[in-house]
């Protein structure tokens, strides 16, 4: 499930996965974002940030668990 809950924040359930296949995951995410852009001699870098936070491991309910991950950003 991908829902947007901020202007350029969004969160990803995962169910039935292992901490190391969604850090995969968030790893593969950041590797594809990451590129170089140019224009009007001008050079950008897009990146993006991922925190991550796991049900019953880091807490069980919404509010607890985003504010883990806003801190493991």
């Amino acid at each position: 499930i991908i829902g947007r809950v901020g202007g350029d924040e969004f969160v990803v359930c995962m169910k039935y996965t292992t901490v190391e296949h969604a850090m995969e995951k968030a790893k593969s995410l950041c590797e594809s974002v990451r590129k170089n852009y140019q224009g009007n001699r001008l050079e950008y870098l897009l990146t993006c940030s991922i925190g991550i936070s796991f049900y019953g491991m880091d807490g069980i309910d919404y509010d607890t668990l985003f504010r883990k991950a806003d801190m493991a950003m």
